[in-house]
């Protein structure tokens, strides 16, 4: 779990410097929700794990959409967002070296505590995401 929590904040980094078209905002939280939000500026999905579990739907200007959208903000406020120094590059794959700049530079954890997890298989998770579903 952890590696493929940090496998996604090193992936939105090198998307963030890859795709300058796209706005990217991560967040950490100490915490999380049963449910899944995925806003557009046309409607909200909500979704929970559960693949048996069926989906909510709210258009935009809707109560359930403002509410949805608010509740997104706030976990934005208490939340600490992932910034970066600015300074890297990435190239088609990450290797250990930039594995640990990135780590460094956009502050996900210490750096020391990269030796907890499996290097191997985070950057697996990165340079050959699968899709869980």
């Amino acid at each position: 779990m952890q590696e493929e929590i940090v496998a996604t904040a090193v992936a939105a980094l090198k998307f963030q410097f890859s795709e300058p078209l796209l706005r990217i905002r991560v967040f950490f939280v100490d915490h999380f929700s049963a449910f899944r939000l995925d806003i557009s500026d046309q409607c909200v999905i909500v979704t929970k794990e559960d693949k048996e579990a069926s989906a909510l739907r709210a258009d935009a200007g809707t109560y359930f959409y403002d509410s949805y959208k608010d509740d997104v903000r706030l976990t934005e406020r208490q939340s600490k967002e992932m910034t970066c120094c600015g300074k890297l590059e990435f190239g088609e794959s990450v290797d250990e070296a930039k594995l640990r700049e990135a780590i460094k530079c956009a502050e996900i954890f210490e750096e020391n505590k990269l030796e907890d997890l499996n290097v191997t298989r985070l950057l697996s998770l990165i340079n050959t995401p699968s899709d869980p579903y």
